[in-house]
């Protein structure tokens, strides 16, 4: 649903192919706040399901040169940039 809105009817049979059934669905819907609305009028109209805008991703990734754990990355911290063979991995548990 990140690219545009999705029939439910193919929402559901993915959802079916994951092993999750129809109420499941419905609840992670509506504590998602999920969009829904139908498409067309006739016979062959459809219900679609979108997120809502506040879902979609406001920033990008951080680039190849500076990742989350590298040096200015958002994880990076000074004390962890000592030699990793002397990591004894305490301060973590």
């Amino acid at each position: 649903m990140g690219g545009g809105p999705l029939p439910v009817a193919q929402i559901k049979i993915d959802a079916d192919q994951n092993g999750i059934t129809d109420k499941p669905l419905r609840n992670a819907s509506m504590n998602l706040n999920i969009g829904k609305k139908k498409n067309g009028y006739s016979a062959d109209s459809y219900w679609e399901w979108s997120l809502p805008e506040d879902a979609l991703p406001t920033r990008s990734c951080p680039s190849e040169k500076e990742g989350i754990f590298e040096e200015k990355g958002h994880l990076w911290r000074e004390e962890d940039s000592v030699d990793s063979s002397s990591f004894d991995g305490s301060k973590y548990r």
